[in-house]
Protein backbone atom coordinates (compact mmCIF):
# COMPACT_ATOMS: atom_id res chain seq x y z
CA UNK A 1 0.00 0.00 0.00
CA UNK A 2 3.21 2.30 0.88
CA UNK A 3 4.78 1.85 -2.43
CA UNK A 4 1.10 2.74 -4.28
CA UNK A 5 0.90 5.66 -2.81
CA UNK A 6 4.51 6.60 -3.36
CA UNK A 7 3.89 6.10 -7.04
CA UNK A 8 1.10 8.37 -6.77
CA UNK A 9 3.28 11.18 -6.11
CA UNK A 10 6.12 10.00 -8.09
CA UNK A 11 3.83 10.24 -10.66
CA UNK A 12 1.94 13.79 -10.03
CA UNK A 13 5.85 15.34 -9.49
CA UNK A 14 6.93 14.20 -12.65
CA UNK A 15 3.69 15.17 -14.37
CA UNK A 16 4.03 19.11 -12.83
CA UNK A 17 7.98 19.30 -13.52
CA UNK A 18 6.69 18.10 -17.22
CA UNK A 19 4.18 21.12 -17.81
CA UNK A 20 6.56 23.77 -15.72
CA UNK A 21 8.74 22.84 -18.43
CA UNK A 22 6.80 22.66 -21.29
CA UNK A 23 5.33 26.38 -19.98
CA UNK A 24 8.32 27.70 -19.74
CA UNK A 25 10.48 26.99 -22.71
CA UNK A 26 7.59 25.80 -25.43
CA UNK A 27 4.70 27.71 -24.72
CA UNK A 28 4.33 31.11 -26.77
CA UNK A 29 3.65 33.60 -24.51
CA UNK A 30 1.11 36.68 -25.10
CA UNK A 31 3.25 39.16 -24.25
CA UNK A 32 3.21 42.79 -25.90
CA UNK A 33 5.91 42.58 -28.61
CA UNK A 34 6.10 46.39 -29.23
CA UNK A 35 10.10 47.14 -29.23
CA UNK A 36 9.65 50.52 -28.18
CA UNK A 37 10.49 52.79 -24.91
CA UNK A 38 7.65 55.96 -24.90
CA UNK A 39 8.67 58.08 -28.01
CA UNK A 40 12.29 56.96 -28.63
CA UNK A 41 11.92 53.73 -30.04
CA UNK A 42 14.75 52.37 -28.62
CA UNK A 43 14.07 48.96 -28.70
CA UNK A 44 15.12 48.36 -24.59
CA UNK A 45 12.90 45.64 -23.05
Amino acid sequence: MNNTIQTIFVIITVGFAVLFLVKKFFWKSKKNTNNSCDSDNCGCH
